[in-house]
């Protein structure tokens, strides 16, 4: 997936008009369409522009951009046919925005954190008001 994909999806996400991000990037909806194509190439700046207009941050337009591109395959041993474990997870995690994805990730490092803890015979971190 390309730059452009990215924004498209999004502002597709969002459900925000072409019209809508291109107004508040300061262009039209005919060069943002062209950009989200990959027909026409784009500034910096003007990344920025429709970044700022969706409410995102530049990187997280390119991080999904790149995880996109990436092919995810996982076969864990002992996995049957048609087993999902792992596909279902995984196709639900690609479909959140990249926020979300961050926010996925910390959460299951946090809970490999805990699991590891308690393999080692450590005790449970304390939880608020203990």
């Amino acid at each position: 997936m390309n730059i452009g994909e990215s924004i498209r999806k999004a502002r597709l996400e969002q459900r925000v008009t072409l019209e809508k991000i291109a107004l508040a990037a300061g262009t039209d909806a005919a060069n943002l369409s062209r950009i989200e194509r990959g027909k026409q190439g784009f500034s910096p700046e003007m990344i920025e522009r429709i970044a700022q207009a969706l409410k995102l941050p530049v990187s997280a337009l390119y991080s999904y951009a790149e995880q996109q591109t990436a092919t995810y395959r996982v076969e864990p041993a002992g996995r049957q046919a048609g087993d999902d474990s792992v596909e279902l997870p995984l196709r639900e995690f690609c479909r959140l925005n990249p926020e979300n994805r961050i926010l996925a990730l910390e959460f299951i490092r946090m809970l490999l954190g805990l699991q590891k803890g308690r393999a080692s015979g450590g005790r449970d971190p304390p939880m608020p008001g203990d």
